[in-house]
């Protein structure tokens, strides 16, 4: 959100711009532009849209800001949202709210979410299907249940081992040795084998294919599947 302009005008110049394709010869009046707007605050839930869209962004919480932005993009009518870490430095309770939001007006308007975030719980509530990426590379592809139940690559599974519910209460978290490294120096072979306590002498030369294990779930290592699924020690 543009800090120095009203809520109003960036939501009815998205609206005035989309309309040059979506209602080709038809002329709309900046009152018809604002109602539209003030319905779709309405919808992600703003309280007093109509006074509300006459702020400014400093006027709002984040998480207020964040409902903005998904007004924003409703008007638009798009068929798909790119939502890069929507709930950073948001609170618990309104990540959960803007989550709910999310599903319930994206189901309603039958519009798709690339969702993209390092929260795993988030994934388990918001996804159908899971892409886990490292240094830029895909190394897994499945649908939510067998991704998070069954993970079929490594980093996949060391990422679900260093969840804090899966420890007992006192012992210490699970973290992988090493830092990802640097997209100018990147390993030979396999990206993770150096941080793999599972990788061969293979996955130092040779760079893994992206291959179907189970019908619908993809994974890049060239080990044993089995391998992903086996906890970290």
């Amino acid at each position: 959100l543009n800090p120095v302009f009203k809520i109003e005008n960036q939501m009815i110049d998205i609206l005035r711009h989309q309309s040059k394709f979506q209602n080709i010869g038809k002329r709309k009046s900046k009152f018809q532009y604002r109602q539209e707007a003030i319905a779709k605050l309405k919808e992600t839930g703003i309280a007093d849209p109509d006074k509300r869209i006459s702020n400014y962004p400093y006027e709002f919480s984040g998480g207020m800001k964040q409902r903005v932005m998904i007004a924003m993009a409703l008007s638009s009518k798009t068929s798909l949202l790119i939502a890069d870490e929507p709930t950073t430095a948001l609170d618990v309770t309104i990540e959960a709210q803007i989550i709910e939001l999310i599903k319930k007006l994206f189901s309603k308007y039958n519009t798709s979410v690339l969702y993209i975030t390092h929260d795993l719980g988030v994934l388990s509530e918001v996804s159908d299907r899971i892409m886990v990426m490292y240094a830029g590379r895909v190394i897994e592809i499945g649908n939510k249940e067998r991704v998070l139940k069954e993970p079929r690559h490594p980093y996949t599974a060391a990422l679900l081992e260093s969840l804090p519910e899966v420890h007992e209460r006192g012992s210490r978290l699970f973290s992988l040795p090493g830092f990802v490294p640097p997209l100018d120096r990147l390993p030979t072979g396999c990206l993770f084998h150096p941080r793999c306590q599972f990788s061969k002498t293979d996955c130092h030369k040779e760079v893994p294919d992206l291959l179907e294990v189970f019908p619908g779930h993809w994974s890049a290592c060239l080990l044993e599947q089995c391998n992903g699924k086996q906890g970290w020690k």
